[in-house]
């Protein structure tokens, strides 16, 4: 909690819901997949290490002041979702939903995060790493990563939800065009007409599939937030879907 990879995501998303003073504001749902203690024992140390920014306030803090200072106090005091999340620095309407994810019950937890996130406006689903490939799905269900078919029941035309997704790239480049597949593959019934976006920031990105009641207002947040200072950290990639 609190390294490079967290501040242009939440930098993002107060952009997209309008913080701090945008109107109309629009309501956001998170949904932290939380893993299981044996995933969590398996995480290489240096996971989330990605600090130094915090160390240049010159060069990052410019961007969104309020979040530069929120996650250094996290980071130098209580570095955990739950530090997060009182803060407010995500708005004082957000509703999170942070239970840990576990394989034998993972259905129920996705309805659960499905009733918990209903009237939110902007849902973020933010798996450890992002969206599985086709070969993962085979295999036993990874807490480290959002599911197809968990998306698609997002994107449900009768929630009218935009959704967003942290998506981490591969180690291995090899494996890029199996990721870019599967975001096509889960894109395929979606049955929204705005058009997906990618940002991406290092070997990071962020997916924003738009509602259509939300397309303009976004489309503004989205230029207003890459010609202001997040402009030099983050860039608009493409994302193909058929």
């Amino acid at each position: 909690m609190g390294d490079f990879g967290d501040y242009p995501k939440f930098g993002l998303l107060r952009a997209l819901a309008g913080m701090p003073d945008g109107e109309p504001p629009l309501k956001l749902g998170v949904v932290w997949y939380v893993p299981d203690q044996r995933t969590i024992d398996n995480t290489p140390h240096s996971h989330g290490q990605d600090l130094d920014y915090l160390s240049y306030a010159s060069g990052y803090r410019e961007c969104d002041p309020g979040l530069f200072d929120c996650l250094r106090e996290v980071v130098d005091n209580n570095r955990c979702l739950a530090a997060l999340e009182q803060s407010e620095i995500l708005g004082e309407r957000t509703r999170f939903w942070s239970e840990q994810l576990r394989a034998a019950t993972r259905p129920s937890w996705l309805q659960q995060a499905l009733e918990w996130t209903a009237e939110s406006d902007i849902v973020f689903l933010d798996p450890d790493v992002g969206l599985a490939t086709a070969a993962m799905e085979k295999k036993r269900p990874s807490p480290k990563h959002v599911h197809q078919h968990e998306l698609r029941t997002f994107l449900r035309r009768t929630r009218r939800q935009t959704v967003v997704v942290y998506q981490h790239h591969p180690q291995n480049f090899n494996d890029r065009p199996s990721q870019l597949d599967a975001w096509d593959a889960a894109l395929r019934t979606r049955l929204s007409a705005a058009p997906p976006q990618r940002f991406t920031y290092r070997n990071r990105d962020l997916m924003v599939l738009p509602d259509d009641r939300h397309a303009g207002l976004l489309d503004a947040r989205i230029e207003a937030f890459l010609l202001g200072p997040w402009g030099r950290h983050v860039q608009r990639g493409t994302l193909e879907a058929t």
